[in-house]
């Protein structure tokens, strides 16, 4: 797949209703998912579009709009494609945005969680506890919570990946506030993807309600849309923060935590 001579180091994926332009970037390329053979997600929010896209400075950035959840039925071979082709089209660190819910007070709606790990209730373990993922970096969660904090209030925290796709009820909100600070459906294929890829990851959940009320995905779609205004600045902060220098800092597998 040609995308012309310049590389493009970082990618950003994004969550349910948080496909955005970062600020000051413009649009050069676009391809849908289903010309790139990529899984096309049918839920709302997605826009199963990749584009590529350059920022004031010049540097070129992937934008992947939309991701499969694994309820939807696809392979773990399938779910993992899109990071696979990145990867090989020369992306060294990638950008996970998702939408949350809030299971702590520190992760209040309209907070920018930066991900340390993730609790994979996606892959259970006959017997034992729930897997965790590693997700962002130590050093580069504290880069990215201070270049989201000027926008969004930003906190370092774990993220619950469940499978889905009904939400938590009160009591399941109670028992996982044990576990992680936020809940999602996504997640844990990509956390996996990038270890296995040597790719530096940054995952970022933006808590668009309070887990355990209740919920349907019209209302994650408007909590995603009244975070777009501060997302598109934040997002534009943290890529400087992340690349081309980050992607340059050496693989996710090899930072420690």
């Amino acid at each position: 797949m040609g995308w012309g001579a310049e590389a493009i180091p970082v990618a950003v994926v994004s969550g349910s209703g948080l496909a955005t332009i970062p600020e000051g970037y413009r649009v050069e390329d676009e391809r849908t998912y289903k010309e790139l053979g990529w899984p096309v997600t049918d839920v709302a929010g997605h826009p199963n579009r990749l584009l590529v896209v350059r920022s004031p400075s010049g540097e070129r950035t992937f934008l992947a709009c939309g991701r499969p959840h694994p309820y939807e039925g696809w392979s773990a071979a399938e779910m993992e494609r899109p990071l696979g082709d990145l990867s090989l089209w020369g992306v060294r660190a990638v950008v996970l945005t998702c939408a949350a819910g809030g299971l702590t007070e520190a992760a209040a709606p309209g907070t920018l969680v930066v991900v340390d790990e993730v609790v994979d209730l996606q892959s259970p373990q006959a017997g034992g506890e729930p897997p965790l993922l590693a997700a962002t970096g130590p050093a580069l969660a504290d880069r990215a919570v201070g270049a989201l904090s000027p926008h969004a209030a930003a906190v370092r925290g774990r993220y619950a990946a469940v499978w889905g796709p009904q939400y938590e009820t009160p009591a399941d909100a109670a028992w996982l506030a044990g576990l992680a600070d936020v809940v999602g459906m996504s997640g844990a294929p990509e956390a996996r993807a990038a270890r296995r890829l040597g790719l530096t990851a940054v995952m970022v959940a933006a808590v668009v309600n309070r887990s355990g009320g209740a919920m349907d995905h019209e209302e994650v779609l408007g909590g995603g849309a009244r975070l777009q205004s501060c997302l598109q600045a934040a997002l534009a902060a943290l890529l400087a923060a992340v690349g081309p220098d980050g992607a340059r800092g050496g693989p996710h597998s090899r930072e420690p935590g």
